[in-house]
């Protein structure tokens, strides 16, 4: 896979569903518990008790159908509001590649762009925690001359550069980082996996 230049690519669709997965955890509780409800006011243990008790409450205007269906409606709109957020976490991500630099852009409302010229990077890292390696997903970074850190996270710690992306994305941006940055510099590629302390440099 080869990337062109000049042009701004999101993290991967695997990233975007991996987003939505990681903003839907209480929904999925909450789905569950939905289910777990409907199944028994229709069907189940407490189908007569549940009718009684709205029908020995007619000043509230209420039935039992109509209070199922009001919490399926509201889970249908938390539903939206987690599709919403995964795609905004989504979108806060961006990096392009020109003829002289590597871009990255963070952010949605207060935006954060990251110029790093080839001729600075010494070494770009692609990193497989255990759980991102099920996925096909990575995190990227790089070092740079100095070895000043890029980015950090609210408590001042270094954060990586990508710190979720589609493996095969990775892979390419990477070594098309290599093949651009090795005109100036001896600098490597190292994929790690974070929990079996494995690497594999790809050397220029």
């Amino acid at each position: 896979m080869s990337i062109p230049l000049n042009h701004w690519y999101r993290l991967g669709k695997r990233t975007f569903w991996l987003f939505i997965l990681r903003s839907s955890n209480f929904f999925i509780l909450l789905f569950i518990v939905g289910i777990w409800f409907t199944y028994h006011a229709i069907w189940g243990k407490f189908t007569v008790s549940f009718k009684d008790f709205f029908e020995s409450h007619p000043n509230w205007y209420l039935s039992s159908n109509f209070v199922l269906q009001l919490i399926w409606m509201i889970l249908l709109g938390y539903l939206i509001v987690v599709v919403l957020r995964g795609w905004v976490l989504y979108r806060q991500y961006k990096f392009m590649i020109d003829d002289h630099a590597f871009y990255v852009r963070r952010g949605i409302f207060f935006i954060k762009e990251i110029v790093i010229p080839y001729h600075q990077i010494q070494n770009v890292e692609i990193k497989r925690p255990y759980l991102y390696r099920f996925v096909g997903l990575s995190q990227l970074d790089t070092t740079t001359l100095g070895g000043g850190d890029l980015v950090h996270n609210s408590k001042g710690k270094k954060k990586n550069l990508l710190p979720i992306i589609d493996h095969h994305l990775a892979k390419a941006l990477a070594h098309e980082l290599v093949h651009r940055g090795s005109l100036k510099n001896n600098i490597s590629v190292r994929e790690t996996s974070d929990d079996l302390n494995q690497s594999t440099e790809i050397r220029q």
